[in-house]
């Protein structure tokens, strides 16, 4: 088990953590509608792997940026609410919001993204 690869990260969003929290007797009914979130964390981490593997990043892929981290940032959030941490649900966006059929917020989210060329750096 040691060597075997570990599923997509869209495998265990989609079934393995809804499975954890079911058995725990918490969970979020509403887990399945969350899918267009899992499928773009799971183009970020292909995204992450070919960067890891080529050193190069697409253009469309850092101009998506704010898209993955507010993704990532709602699926993260939502967990908070699954353990039973309400304060989190005043901190998902209103796309995911819409998406859990949750009221939408006027919150806002933004990012200053700051992108480093690897070859600044290396010969």
């Amino acid at each position: 088990m040691m060597e075997a690869p570990a599923p997509s990260i869209f495998k265990m969003l989609r079934d393995y953590l809804p499975q954890l929290h079911a058995t725990k007797g918490i969970g979020l009914p509403e887990w399945s509608k969350l899918r267009p979130l899992f499928k773009e964390v799971e183009e970020l981490a292909q995204r992450r792997n070919k960067l890891t593997h080529t050193g190069e990043m697409p253009e469309e892929a850092i101009s998506n940026m704010p898209n993955f981290l507010n993704a990532v940032s709602d699926l993260l959030y939502i967990l908070d609410i699954v353990e039973g941490n309400d304060w989190a649900r005043e901190n998902i966006q209103s796309s995911t919001r819409v998406l859990l059929g949750w009221p939408t917020t006027r919150r806002r989210r933004s990012y200053d993204l700051r992108v480093t060329h690897p070859e600044m750096f290396f010969d």
